[in-house]
């Protein structure tokens, strides 16, 4: 069964040049750290309908938490986060809250 996403935002990778990623994301999913107003939510970016993400490139996406209950009462259309992995890979905006 298909992981259902708790959010869908507007998400750009960092290039490369930008300190992003060198390579581009799996084609199906993507886990990483959602940061959002200094604290860290585990995630996984749902790529199943784009395919792989390449640095620089900007896509619409769901993303769901491993603990929703923790961050998902917090955010808005409008919220801006960050994606982590070992550095910042990306950058983003909440579209809508799903579920």
């Amino acid at each position: 069964m298909p992981l259902q996403p708790d959010i869908a935002v507007d998400l750009r990778l960092f290039a490369q040049s930008e300190g992003g990623r060198a390579t581009a994301t799996r084609p199906d999913q993507h886990g990483c750290v959602f940061v959002y107003e200094g604290e860290n939510f585990e995630c996984r970016v749902l790529l199943s309908e784009v395919g792989p993400v390449a640095p620089g490139q900007q896509v619409t996406v769901g993303i769901k938490f491993l603990r929703p209950e923790l961050i998902k009462p917090r955010l808005r259309p409008g919220s801006r986060f960050t994606l982590r992995e070992l550095k910042a890979i990306g950058e983003g905006t909440v579209e809508r809250i799903l579920g």
